[in-house]
C-alpha cells in the first residue's frame, strides 16, 4: 500500500495548522484561553491556554499520520490491507478533515465566530457516511 502521498498532505496540512496556531496565539492577549470543551448544552464549560489548546488539533493529526503511514509495515496480513485500500484513504483524508474542524472549533471564538459545537458532530457524521 502506497502511503507516501497522503503522508507528505499530512505534514503539510500539520505544519499549516501549527503555523495558524502561532499566529493566533501571538495575536492575544498573554494568558488568553480559548475553549477546549462544551457541554450538553453547547456551551463552553472549559478553556486552555491559547497555544496549548490550538496545537492539540495539530499534534493530533501528526500522531495519526505516522500511525497510518506506520500500518503497512504493522499488518501481518498485506493482502488484506491491500484490498481495503480505499477504506483506509477515506478514513485517513476523513481524520484529517475532522482536525480541521476541531482546530477551527477551538480558535473559533478568539477569531470572533460563533460556530456551535454542532460542527463537530455534523465532521464526525460525514467520516461516518463516507465510510
Amino acid at each position: 500500500m502506497r502511503v507516501k502521498g497522503l503522508f507528505l498532505a499530512t505534514l503539510a496540512l500539520v505544519g499549516v495548522m501549527t503555523a495558524f496556531a502561532f499566529w493566533l496565539a501571538a495575536g492575544l492577549p498573554p494568558g488568553a484561553g480559548v475553549p477546549t470543551h462544551w457541554n450538553a448544552a453547547g456551551e463552553i464549560d472549559d478553556t486552555m491556554p491559547a497555544l496549548t489548546a490550538l496545537l492539540i488539533a495539530p499534534v493530533a493529526l501528526l500522531l495519526v499520520g505516522l500511525l497510518m503511514a506506520a500500518l503497512p509495515r504493522l499488518e501481518p496480513r498485506q493482502e488484506s490491507l491491500e484490498r481495503s485500500q480505499p477504506v483506509v484513504r477515506v478514513v485517513w483524508i476523513g481524520l484529517m478533515m475532522l482536525m480541521i474542524v476541531v482546530q477551527l472549533m477551538i480558535a473559533g471564538p478568539a477569531l470572533g465566530w460563533n460556530l456551535g459545537v454542532s460542527w463537530i458532530a455534523v465532521a464526525a457524521g460525514a467520516l461516518l457516511i463516507a465510510l
